[in-house]
């Protein structure tokens, strides 16, 4: 009787399917630069905006993912695939190299299959639009962690029904409020009496592990002021960029408990 000795196919701490990518610490997701398909083409991290050409599809290799953008069908690679080294940018590719995708904590490391001393990289921390994605020796720093998030998720099911909310703490009777009626990011949230105005108004919507917390008058969402790793004591605000939260029951009242990428904080 023969022996199959073909190759298995790569199995990886995510299974295969198509993936929002963010960096943990700016937030800011993996984006094929102008929906470009031409070769070279960069990819930058760049502000959330789920379009196509920030929809990645992982398909399994033999060592490793091919990371195949869903806009333009080009890979997640370099302009050239010939002397990669660190520092080297990585960039749109009608040729799929193989990445090993590793978990570290809540979040995942993206490792060069060829060389997995080399990983994916926020290059020098930078959070603004446009900012180089490269690959570094591993150095645990939070910019070469990397949020996977499903494009086709399960649905988040809580205590209460998604829908629109007057939201009133259980000690002092006072309604969830913004400071003013801002859309800027950071917008303060205070404990404010009850005037039924539209910016104490909640729409709750369905997420992946909670709800996402729309102010009625400005759109944007119940977040915290550094909301990639929360701790006891910090503010919150509103944020354009949605955070989900359980809801969770707590006698006759609710307490709401963030999810963020690197666990949960009451």
């Amino acid at each position: 009787m023969g022996v199959d000795q073909s190759p298995q196919p790569y199995i990886g701490a995510v299974p295969p399917g198509a993936y929002w990518i963010r960096n943990s610490y700016s937030g800011n997701a993996l984006d094929l630069e102008g929906s470009n398909a031409a070769p070279g083409t960069p990819i930058v991290n760049y502000q959330v905006h789920r379009g196509l050409n920030q929809k990645w599809i992982l398909e399994p290799g033999i060592r490793g993912y091919k990371i195949k953008n869903a806009k333009t069908g080009t890979f997640m690679g370099f302009a050239s695939h010939d002397g990669i080294s660190k520092g080297s940018s990585i960039s749109g590719n009608p040729a799929a190299i193989e990445w090993d995708i590793v978990s570290e904590g809540s979040n995942y490391k993206i490792r060069l299959s060829a060389d997995t001393s080399l990983i994916l990289d926020l290059a020098n921390y930078g959070i603004e639009n446009g900012n180089k994605v490269i690959v570094w020796p591993d150095n645990c720093g939070a910019n070469q962690h990397w949020i996977l998030e499903s494009c086709n998720p399960a649905t988040y099911v809580g205590i209460i029904g998604p829908g629109a909310y007057w939201i009133r703490n259980g000690h002092t009777k006072a309604a969830l409020d913004l400071a003013v009626p801002s859309c800027a990011p950071a917008t303060p949230v205070i404990n404010g009496e009850i005037t039924r105005r539209p910016s104490q108004k909640w729409i709750l919507e369905t997420g992946t592990h909670g709800f996402r917390f729309k102010n009625a008058e400005t759109g944007t969402y119940l977040s915290i002021a550094y909301r990639l790793a929360p701790v006891k004591y910090m503010n919150v605000t509103c944020n354009p960029l949605p955070m989900e939260w359980d809801v969770v029951k707590n006698g006759w009242n609710y307490r709401f408990v963030v999810f963020s990428s690197i666990g949960v904080q009451s």
